[in-house]
């Protein structure tokens, strides 16, 4: 966090969380400021909204079980279903970062990568050519899901066209961008 404007702000915690908190920032090697202003980020950039939107937790291995019982055809359905997919992504979007626009849709992917940890995901441009290449550990099913979920919403929302490669562990949409989309991210 080093180069920000920062703030110094006396605050009263529990002594019990004072001491957990220290503790797991020893376990990461991290001083206890940088871990509270990690929890504090993940919380203003995250957890606020899916606080609002009731999301909950599941271990991965219960994501895997549960889609196992499905389909890959009934696993992309219901990814294109989703909170985050289609017109929903939209308004996600624009309760994560203000602004529901191409490139603050990149910015949420980025911060649910980071937040949610369910998946990678790298933005690839040249020029007019742009990829999603997501990436994780939870099997096919879970790439039908994603590309259910990343095809719906660039489809329905973003007026794309993507073609999709879909693998165990990756999956990649390769679409053209429209030069609406091109000048917002100019």
């Amino acid at each position: 966090m080093a180069n920000r404007n920062t703030v110094v702000r006396a605050i009263r915690i529990d002594s019990s969380l004072d001491k957990m908190i220290a503790v797991a920032a020893e376990e990461k090697g991290l001083s206890f400021n940088l871990l509270a202003n990690q929890l504090l980020a993940k919380y203003c950039e995250y957890e606020r909204v899916a606080e609002k939107l009731s999301f909950i937790d599941v271990a991965p291995i219960t994501l895997k079980n549960l889609l196992s019982l499905i389909s890959n055809e009934e696993s992309e359905m219901l990814g294109s279903t989703s909170g985050f997919s289609g017109q929903n992504a939209k308004q996600l979007v624009s309760m994560i970062t203000g602004k529901s626009d191409w490139e603050s849709f990149l910015e949420a992917l980025k911060l649910m990568e980071k937040n949610m940890r369910a998946f990678t995901a790298d933005i690839l441009r040249k020029e007019d050519d742009c990829q999603i290449i997501m990436s994780h550990s939870l099997g096919i099913k879970w790439s039908h899901f994603l590309k259910g979920m990343i095809s719906s919403t660039l489809r329905n929302t973003y007026h794309l066209n993507p073609s999709f490669e879909v693998t165990e562990t990756f999956i990649t949409a390769k679409f053209n961008m429209p030069h609406e989309l091109l000048e917002q991210t100019a």
